[in-house]
């Protein structure tokens, strides 16, 4: 299709800590991705050298314990996994900020045309969404970010469907992502859990930590991730 589209999924906190790396790796392994080690109980891993994320340590291998040690006073990290036969990269960063707050996690790596009805048959995409979706879920579930955003980014999105800020009165965003997790006091920004529950978005789920998930559309969108009727009812009315 000419265009490398990417998968983004920050997850706001205001904090982390030495549990969330864990939690994480359990959340993932817990639907079958698996991180791309041939090591037992290790994983493969890059740390960043600085605190801006432009150099990196190249592809090394450890347990969870030490990656996250490492993790620490290198501020950023990557973690491989398998998603199928595609590469999932997930990101934690302990200090480093988008916008105002920190990323305790980050997705990356899967490419548009994984979720392309012209690439594989309907079946095999439906298959590869619904895991996908179960991943986003799951790492929710397990981390409890304040808000959180799930998309596949192209020439036609924009970021403003990413929310920058943990507060949701700044939330600075101008259309939804294929996914969206409310915490509880996004949920009262947007009218209250009852009226959440009635967006005009494919599916909306709770989660036993008090949460609300989004599913915008029944799959994601390879030719562009801006849904713009689900924002105005939830964040202009």
């Amino acid at each position: 299709m000419g265009v490398d589209v990417f998968l983004i999924g920050p997850m706001l906190r205001d904090s982390w800590d030495d549990a969330t790396v864990a939690t994480a790796h359990e959340a993932l392994t817990s639907v079958g991705i698996e991180s791309t080690s041939d090591r037992d109980g290790e994983v493969a891993c890059e740390i960043t050298a600085d605190e801006d994320g432009y150099s990196s340590s190249g592809t090394s291998y450890a347990t969870i314990p030490e990656f996250t040690e490492r993790l620490y006073n290198a501020k950023s990290g990557d973690i491989h996994y398998e998603f199928e036969s595609e590469r999932l990269r997930v990101t934690h960063r302990s200090s480093a900020e988008f916008g105002s707050c920190p990323i305790p996690v980050r997705l990356g790596g899967l490419n548009a045309h994984f979720f392309d009805t012209q690439n594989s048959d309907e079946d095999t995409v439906d298959r590869r969404t619904e895991k996908l979706y179960e991943v986003f879920y799951r790492l929710a579930e397990a981390i409890d970010p304040d808000v959180a955003s799930l998309l596949l980014w192209n020439d036609h999105g924009r970021t403003d469907m990413i929310p920058e800020v943990t507060i949701p009165s700044e939330h600075d965003m101008n259309a939804l992502p294929w996914l969206l997790l409310l915490s509880e006091s996004w949920i009262d920004y947007c009218g209250g859990r009852e009226r959440v529950r009635q967006a005009p978005v494919y599916d909306v789920r709770s989660l036993d930590t008090g949460s609300m998930i989004l599913r915008v559309k029944e799959r994601p969108s390879i030719n562009g991730c801006r849904y713009d009727s689900g924002f105005d009812y939830l964040f202009d009315s």
